[in-house]
This record gives structure tokens, sequence and C-alpha cells, in this order.
């Protein structure tokens, strides 16, 4: 293995990581975004739950692309 095959490997163990990293902050975000939706739709009345559901079915699905696109 020479210098350029480990600084290759090492650059592309640091974009793996950094996109670990990532996913985790948007699972973080997405959670925190469904307590700020189910605050804000309190106020729909009788919709809080299907509102709620379909803003978690959006931001799941969202995150299951994002982790599909991963380079395992």
């Amino acid at each position: 293995m020479d210098i350029d095959e480990i600084s290759g490997f090492t650059q592309v163990e640091n974009i793996k990581r950094e996109f670990k990293r990532a996913i985790q902050q948007i699972e973080r975000n997405a959670e925190v975004a469904g307590v700020e939706i189910n605050a804000v739709a309190t106020g729909c009345g009788g919709q809080t739950k299907t509102v709620v559901e379909e803003a978690n079915a959006q931001i799941n699905k969202n995150l299951e692309k994002i982790k599909a696109g991963s380079c395992d």
C-alpha cells in the first residue's frame, strides 16, 4: 500500500464518518420537528393526530431516502 492508497482510504473513512454524523443529526432534527409539528397541530382541533402522522411519514420517507444513499 503506497501513500496515495492510504490517503484515499483515509478520505473515504472520513467521508463515511461525516455521513453517519449527518444521518444522526437528521434523525435528531426529525425528532425535534415531530415535537414542533405536534405543538403546532394542537391548534388544529381534532386533526392533530392526522397532521402529526402525515408529517412523521414524510420525515421518515425522506430519512430513508438519505440512508439508502449512504456508502456503507
